[in-house]
C-alpha cells in the first residue's frame, strides 16, 4: 500500500451532511409530525429520499421494517437507524435526540399548561379532527410503500398471513415474528438474486458509455454492452475481489493537478504492470484529455488499455481536498484507475460497471471520506459491492 500524508485524528465532516443538519431536519419533523414513526414514515421518506437522495428507496424501506420490528418508539427507531446509516453513531444520536426534543418539550407544555383544557369543545375539536388525519396519513403510508413491493406471490402471501393473525385477535407481535420467518423461508433464495429492470440496465449503460476507453467499446454493439454489464455479478464475483484485495491505495491530502496525479499513479502501478511509467501517465494523460472519465462530480475512473494480456490493475486514490478533472468535476475525492489489456475486455468493462454502481450507493461518498485508515477503504468498496449485488 502506498500512502501519501498522514491521517487526521478525527474523521472529516461529511461535505452534505453536518450533525447539526441532521438534527434541525428530525427536530423540525417531529416538531410538525402527528401520529408517531407510520405517519413520519412518508414525511421522512419525501425528506431523505425524494428531496436529498441521501436513501434509495430499497435502503429506506428496509430500515422501516427494522425499526418497526425492534422494541421501542417506530419515529424514534427510524431516527436512529437513519442517523446511524448516514454518520454513524454520532449520527444516529443527532437524529435521534432531534426526533426526541420536539415530543418532549410539547408533553412538557401540555402538562404545565394545557391538561385542564383538554374538555373545552375547541381544544376536543382538534384532538379529534388530528386523530382523523393521522388515521389518513398512516393509510397513505401502507399505499405508498405497498406500491414499492414488486406483485410477487410470496409478498402477498406473507402480508396476507400477517393480517390473517391480527384479524384473529393475536398480539401485534406475533404477526410480526410470524411474517419475518415466512417471508425468510419463502423469499431469500429470490431475494438473493438480482432483479433488473430496464431502467437500470438503461443508467449503467449510459454510465459506462459515458467514460469507456474507445478501444474497449468500439467492437461492442449497445446490446453485446449491455448484455456484458447485465451479467457483471458472474462476471465480477471472485475476480473483481482479488484485484481489490491485491490493488493498491493512495490517501492524498495535499492539493495537485492531473499531470502530477497521473505521474505519480503511474509510478505505483508500472511497478506491477512491468511498463515504463512514463509510458503509462502519458496514456493517462491523453486518455483523460480526449474523454473525461469524472462519472460524478466527485468520482472518478481513470482508466487505459495496454498492449500486453491477462493484465489488469486497479489503484484506489482518496483526495481530501478534492482534484480537478473537469469543470463539472472540479473536486473528485474519489478514484480508481484502471489499466488493463484487451483480452480483459468483459471484465474490464464489468469492472467499471459495478464501480459505478458502489460509487451511487447512497452516502458512500461520505463514508469514504470518514474512513480512517486508508487500508480499509477496500474494506468498504467490499462491504458496498456485496450489499448492492444483494439486492
Amino acid at each position: 500500500m502506498t500512502e501519501h500524508g498522514t491521517c487526521s485524528p478525527e474523521p472529516p465532516t461529511s461535505p452534505d451532511i453536518s450533525l447539526l443538519q441532521l438534527f434541525l431536519i428530525f427536530f423540525r419533523m417531529g416538531l410538525t409530525t402527528f401520529g408517531g414513526g407510520f405517519s413520519m414514515a412518508t414525511v421522512l421518506r419525501h425528506e431523505m429520499v425524494l428531496k436529498r437522495r441521501w436513501l434509495s428507496e430499497r435502503d429506506f424501506l428496509d430500515t422501516l421494517a427494522i425499526a418497526t420490528s425492534v422494541p421501542g418508539a417506530v419515529a424514534v427507531n427510524l431516527a436512529f437507524l437513519e442517523g446511524n446509516r448516514l454518520r454513524g453513531l454520532r449520527g444516529a444520536m443527532a437524529a435521534a435526540t432531534g426526533q426526541i426534543c420536539p415530543s418532549v418539550l410539547v408533553i412538557l407544555g401540555i402538562a404545565a399548561f394545557a391538561v385542564s383544557s383538554f374538555e373545552q369543545p375547541l381544544v376536543s375539536a382538534f384532538l379529534k379532527g388530528a386523530a382523523i388525519a393521522v388515521t389518513g396519513q398512516i393509510a397513505f403510508a401502507a399505499l405508498t410503500f405497498a406500491r414499492k413491493l414488486r406483485l410477487h406471490w410470496q409478498n402477498l402471501l406473507v402480508c396476507g398471513l400477517g393480517l390473517g393473525i391480527l384479524i384473529l385477535g393475536f398480539h401485534p407481535v406475533w404477526a410480526i415474528l410470524a411474517t419475518a420467518c415466512g417471508g425468510y423461508v419463502m423469499m431469500h433464495e429470490r431475494m438473493a438474486k438480482r432483479e433488473w429492470t430496464d431502467k437500470e440496465e438503461l443508467h449503467f449503460l449510459g454510465l459506462v458509455n459515458g467514460i469507456v476507453s474507445p478501444e474497449l467499446a468500439e467492437d461492442a454493439p449497445g446490446k453485446e454492452l449491455q448484455s456484458t454489464i447485465r451479467r457483471r455479478e458472474e462476471v465480477v464475483k471472485d475476480q473483481f475481489d482479488m484485484v481489490l484485495e491485491k490493488c493498491s491505495v493512495m490517501d492524498l491530502e495535499h492539493s495537485m493537478d492531473l499531470e502530477e496525479f497521473f505521474a505519480l499513479a503511474s509510478e505505483e502501478l508500472a511497478r506491477k504492470l512491468d511498463m515504463e511509467a512514463a509510458t503509462l501517465a502519458w496514456s493517462l494523460k491523453t486518455r483523460e484529455a480526449a474523454k473525461s472519465t469524472a462519472l460524478y462530480p466527485w468520482m472518478a475512473i481513470p482508466q487505459v488499455v495496454v498492449e500486453d494480456e491477462e493484465r489488469f490493475e486497479m489503484l484506489l486514490v482518496r483526495s481530501r481536498r478534492g482534484m480537478y478533472f473537469s469543470d463539472s468535476a472540479k473536486k473528485v475525492k474519489a478514484i480508481f484507475v484502471l489499466v488493463g489489456s484487451m483480452d480483459e475486455r468483459n471484465f474490464y468493462l464489468c469492472a467499471l460497471a459495478t464501480i459505478a454502481q458502489i460509487a451511487g450507493s447512497p452516502g458512500f461518498l461520505e463514508r469514504w471520506l470518514r474512513v480512517r485508515d486508508p487500508q480499509k477503504l477496500k474494506n468498504l468498496v467490499l462491504s458496498v459491492k456485496k450489499a448492492e449485488m444483494a439486492h
